[in-house]
């Protein structure tokens, strides 16, 4: 991949920062629905974690079957670290790396 190759949960925040920027300013979006949309509810509902930190510059908009998220580039590695926390989380987690051209294995 572009931007490396790494074991699950361990690529370092550099890798994806750099990676996010490639995007430019502009929000990370996603459509979620069945078990993503239920595991991505449950991060944002986490509120301010361990970490004190919490989604602040995104937007989330659920029409009760999709989950429409504007992930904003800073929020992108809370995002991704919640989600390592989270055994189920993994597999989600590297969806979105991949489409970074970061993989996870």
């Amino acid at each position: 991949m572009k931007n490396g190759t790494f074991p699950y949960g361990t690529t370092p925040n550099k890798a994806i920062s750099n990676a996010i920027a490639e995007l430019g300013d502009e929000p990370y979006n996603m459509s979620l629905v069945g078990e993503h949309r239920t595991l991505m509810t449950e991060i944002i509902n986490q509120g301010i974690d361990s970490h004190l930190e919490a989604f602040t510059q995104s937007s989330f908009s659920d029409d009760g079957n999709r989950l429409h998220c504007d992930v904003g580039p800073n929020d992108m590695l809370i995002l991704l670290r919640r989600l390592s926390a989270i055994p189920h989380g993994l597999s989600f987690r590297s969806d979105i790396l991949y489409t970074l051209e970061i993989e996870e294995i």
